[in-house]
């Protein structure tokens, strides 16, 4: 019993370890068979779930851009709100390594909210889509005390770790 806690401690991304989120998602599986999130959701949800070897896989991959991180002290008073799609490429390919990149930087997964949209781009309360605007997924909308300072919609512009330090030090290029 001891190996097997272990085990799987050893082979779940350490970032998104946190449970106490307060998560609201449905699970709608497809009749292919894809299973996707709709909802709000933790980062460990994506961990937790069997279809999603993706994310584990991406995340162990990645090789995190050290000189491009951005100072964990411009990280100061600043949110991420996330949207993206458990079905969407770019989303399978880009928040694993997000979530990597925070972890470098010490920001704990709780300063990162995350909405699962389905493929018609809709969550369960649909005024968070007028809110934030989203057309793309992923879309990382960066808040510093309630604020848009900027976003990474879709792909990064150059690196996540880049533009990321781009928005928190008020270099954003358009």
């Amino acid at each position: 019993m001891n190996n097997l806690f272990i085990l799987l401690f050893l082979t779940t991304p350490f970032y998104c370890q946190n449970s106490d989120s307060q998560n609201t998602f449905k699970t709608i599986k497809e009749e292919t068979g894809t299973i996707i999130f709709k909802g709000m959701i933790a980062c460990s949800d994506l961990t937790k779930e069997e279809s999603f070897k993706w994310y584990k896989t991406n995340y162990d991959s990645y090789k995190v851009d050290s000189l491009s991180l951005p100072a964990t002290k411009l990280f100061k008073d600043v949110n991420v709100v996330l949207f993206l799609g458990t079905w969407c490429g770019d989303s399978k390919r880009e928040v694993p390594k997000f979530f990597k990149i925070l972890e470098k930087c010490t920001i704990p997964e709780s300063r990162v909210t995350i909405y699962a949209l389905d493929r018609t781009k809709k969550t369960e309360d649909s005024t968070f889509n007028k809110k934030y605007n989203i057309d793309r997924v992923p879309t990382y909308i960066f808040l510093k005390k309630g604020k848009e300072i900027g976003r990474i919609v879709e792909s990064p512009k150059e690196s996540l770790e880049k533009d990321i330090s781009a928005i928190l030090s008020n270099k954003i290029t358009e």
